[in-house]
Formats: C-alpha cells, structure tokens, sequence
C-alpha cells in the first residue's frame, strides 16, 4: 500500500460501551467437543494486549484456532486503567483488580471448562503485549498457582520498567495539580482522600 493512501483511508472503529461490569469471556469450542466427551481437549485462555489501559475480550476470535487445533479457546475480559491497576500503594487502594479479574477467570474454567468439553488439566494461558505481561504475572503469582499448565508470553514480561513504579505518587500529584493548578507547593493528601476524591 502506498504511504500516502494511508491519509486517504478513514479509520472507523464501533462504539466500545465501558463498564466496571465487566468479567466476561468467551468461549470457542471445537464442534465435537460437549460434556463428557471421550477425549477432552486442551484448552487456551488469551489475555488481550493493550498497555493494560484498552483492549478487549471480543476483540480476538478464537473460532479458527478452535476448530484447527482442536482446543477449547476462552478469550477473558478485565477491569483496565484506573479500574484495573489504581494503587495508593498502602490498603486505602492496593490495586492489581484487574490481575484478580484474571484469577477469577482461571478459577471460573477450572470449575466449569469441562461443561464445554474442555480439560481443566490441560490449560493453557497465552497473550501478547500487555497480555503477555499478564501471563508472566500470572506464571509467578502464588494466588494463580495450579490454575494452569503452561504459558505463553508473546512481547510482554513482568519485569517492565513502566510497570514498576511509584504510580501513587504520580496520581497524587495530578490530582493535587486539577484541584489547585501548576501554582501548587505539593503536600499530598491522604491515599484515603484520594480514593474518595
């Protein structure tokens, strides 16, 4: 394609509704696979990518890997940006939800992967970019232990520079700054007035 057609070419993308109601997945199921089939097959759980602030369940279709590598395919949603990752870095606000959000997911196909003829002792969890950030938490998290089997981390791993931070500082500031403007000596408040803020 031509760098200039890019100009010429109108980018449109459907309305995303955004909701803190939002652990959701999807499922993708070879077509013989049901409950209590012979041979239950393996299973792969994606975690989208999406610097951990965009990004969606319904975004990847996992039809085609279902029906060609006859594997049960779940495609997980969880709480993102401030929803998701928030922290004041004390009990006010521990944050991570959003990686809960994806432990709950794995313990929901635990318990119920089977139904739709997954086996819950062969799962998978794969994602890239932020996603693959994700599943290399996951893989060293003791709360996510026994969930899985195996990994895949497809550009992303736990040890970013940007994921380890001081971010409740950051926000302490920018909130301070859209209450009292660039002129503010900072004396940041309480993390629990900034929860409730």
């Amino acid at each position: 394609m031509n760098p200039e057609g890019l100009t010429d070419m109108e980018v449109t993308m459907p309305p995303i509704s955004m909701s803190e109601n939002c652990l959701y997945l999807n499922i993708y199921t070879p077509a013989h696979a049901h409950e209590g089939s012979n041979l239950p097959v393996g299973v792969m759980v994606w975690i989208h990518g999406g610097a951990l602030v965009a990004g969606m369940a319904s975004g990847s279709d996992g039809s085609i890997l279902a029906a060609t590598e006859e594997v049960v395919v779940v495609t997980i949603q969880y709480r993102l940006g401030v929803l998701g990752f928030f922290s004041t870095g004390d009990q006010n606000a521990r944050g991570n939800w959003g990686y809960l959000d994806q432990v709950a997911a794995l313990r929901w196909v635990q318990q119920k992967i089977a139904h739709f003829g997954g086996n819950p002792g062969q799962v998978t969890i794969f994602g890239g970019s932020a996603g693959g950030t994700s599943v290399s938490s996951l893989v060293v998290s003791p709360i996510s232990q026994g969930l899985f089997h195996r990994a895949i981390m497809q550009s992303g791993v736990a040890l970013l520079p940007d994921l380890i931070s001081d971010t409740h500082e950051r926000v302490y500031t920018l909130s301070a700054l859209n209450q009292h403007g660039p002129t503010l000596t900072l004396q940041p408040s309480s993390s629990g007035a900034l929860v409730f803020y």
